[in-house]
């Protein structure tokens, strides 16, 4: 609409004198437009155009325009075309801003855990940037933890290790200044740089090269670092881009991000322990009733078989039905006492264990129950254990729905994960016969409960299948 306007603005001033028409200041209401929708880049645009018809109108008007009133007029439109087109862009810079920092709330889902709402934080700061890598150096009791996140990296990047020559290398001090390197030139802001104080700070060009060393290190043409306080250590947190468009202002921002970050981090840390060790206590307890209140009473039924067994003697026709019955009952203590070490053990949130546990499942329901089970998982599944937990019951759900209510003697698992859900589809053969309709309440429930929804679809040759959709 604000180009119609133009050219209408044009039809007008070319019809009202030309450069000495008063309605050139109409030419600023579709420049504020495409600034505020579209930042400095659509306003500039629209600024030029707007200057270039207006000088148009003027020698349509007349073919021999005054040249003062002209350049004054297209001069005044031109800088106030530029100062909307910076103030378009400022808004629109300050909403991106705000809509990082509100996402940074978001993505810290405890059930994905610590690693996952780290790396999905630094991800979405590097998508801000625009940056090739966004990388955080942590130095907690003694030892320095990396963590890098690039465009291809997985949804959970894991901490590694480093030594301490490279540790150096990566925490400059002092410990807590922002830093800025831009082709060759190397910048600290003096520590006293929260927002109150920003206007009195200043920014000081070191002659040293310890900070180069730092940006050679990091394959950059342009870096910033912002400080990261820990309770219990500290960090740097570095955006890597491979030009050189990083600014000061980004450099302050940046420290804003990471303020509001580690709270979030060090908090969702607490609870996932307080979670953590509320769950491992639990599981001891029910370890121990499970041994008291099922592993005895099968004791005491092997040693009622033994003696029963004994007194029947070699000869009884009974005989060889007791030793079955009784090592039956040695072969269900050995089980229970499996599942209890088990359960009294902290479960692992790692992929191999998610994947492991719905084999194991798919393994236990074939020897069962006859029915061939296939898993097929695409993507990498990186959970903590809450979630890991709630994936496996709600397939192991689905594969019990078959063996009970169906009569297929195939099934199959389906687990894809992209960016931001998690899909999972159990389906069936009837072997060409149409299931009723009906919904799996339970598995419902557990999906809604995780923030997502599941549903049943008619899949091909009749089948059935059952599709879980939960957001990460």
């Amino acid at each position: 609409m604000f180009w119609l306007d133009c050219v209408w603005y044009f039809l007008i001033t070319a019809s009202s004198g030309g450069s000495d028409s008063y309605f050139v200041m109409l030419y600023v209401f579709p420049i504020l437009v495409s600034s505020l929708r579209g930042g400095f880049d659509a306003g500039a645009v629209v600024t030029l155009t707007a200057t270039a018809m207006f000088v148009a109108a003027a020698h349509v008007a007349d073919s021999t325009p005054e040249l003062p009133p002209l350049l004054f007029r297209s001069s005044a439109l031109m800088a106030l075309g530029y100062l909307m087109a910076r103030l378009g862009e400022n808004r629109r810079q300050l909403r991106r801003r705000l809509d990082l920092l509100h996402s940074l709330t978001q993505v810290a889902n405890p059930h994905f855990g610590v690693d996952r709402a780290i790396t999905a934080m630094l991800e979405k700061t590097r998508q801000f940037f625009g940056a090739v890598r966004c990388v955080s150096v942590v130095r907690i009791d003694g030892h320095t933890f990396v963590r890098t996140v690039a465009a291809d990296s997985p949804l959970s990047v894991p901490p590694e290790s480093i030594d301490d020559h490279l540790a150096e290398l990566l925490l400059p001090e002092p410990d807590d200044t922002l830093l800025l390197y831009r082709h060759g030139w190397r910048f600290r802001l003096e520590p006293s740089w929260q927002e109150a104080e920003l206007r009195r700070c200043r920014w000081l060009r070191q002659p040293d090269d310890s900070f180069e060393r730092t940006a050679e290190l990091l394959d950059a043409c342009s870096v910033i670092g912002a400080p990261v306080k820990l309770r219990n250590g500290f960090g740097r947190v570095y955006v890597v881009r491979s030009d050189a468009n990083l600014s000061r202002a980004d450099a302050v921002f940046l420290s804003h991000v990471v303020a509001q970050a580690v709270p979030i981090v060090e908090n969702m840390a607490l609870v996932d322990r307080i979670a953590s060790n509320a769950a491992s206590d639990e599981r001891k307890k029910f370890a121990l009733n499970l041994h008291d209140t099922a592993v005895q009473p099968y004791i005491g039924l092997t040693l009622g078989l033994a003696a029963l067994r004994k007194k029947a003697g070699s000869d009884n026709p009974l005989a060889a039905d007791l030793e079955r019955l009784a090592k039956m009952a040695d072969g269900v203590i050995a089980e229970l006492r499996a599942f209890a070490g088990s359960v009294r053990g902290a479960p692992a949130g790692s992929e191999p264990v998610c994947i492991s546990a719905l084999l194991r499942q798919a393994e236990q329901i074939e020897r069962c129950y006859g029915v061939s089970v296939s898993v097929d998982v695409q993507g990498r599944m990186a959970f903590g254990d809450r979630i890991s937990a709630e994936v496996v019951q709600i397939v192991r759900e689905g594969l019990s729905n078959i063996c009970r209510h169906t009569t297929a003697r195939r099934g199959n698992v389906k687990m894809r994960c992209d960016d931001s859900v998690l899909h999972i589809e159990i389906d069936n053969d009837n072997g060409g016969r149409k299931a009723e309709p009906f919904t799996p309440r339970s598995i419902c429930e557990r999906a809604a409960a995780l923030g997502g929804r599941a549903y049943v679809k008619q899949g091909a040759v009749d089948s059935t299948a059952i599709c879980v959709e939960i957001p990460i």
